[in-house]
């Protein structure tokens, strides 16, 4: 997983100024990862539960890139 684009596009849907093409994108990254199902990915691209299921992908976003980082430190 690109983790620095995760981090770029997990700023973006915080800070409000994410297209609807960055959000998709954000979540295929997280559905990838298998952090969502593709049934979820599926009702929020037919416009279901969206904004519920953004916010659920900002916590799980938010705990991969925790977990990535902590792993980088320890590396380092």
């Amino acid at each position: 997983m690109d983790y620095s684009r995760l981090k770029d596009l997990d700023e973006k849907v915080r800070n409000k100024t994410a297209s609807e093409q960055e959000k998709l994108e954000y979540l295929e990254m997280l559905q990838k990862n298998e952090s969502i199902t593709k049934k979820q990915l599926d009702n929020y691209r037919n416009g279901k539960l969206k904004d519920d299921l953004i916010t659920a992908g900002l916590a799980i976003g938010g705990m991969l890139l925790l977990a990535w980082l902590i792993n980088k430190l320890i590396k380092d």
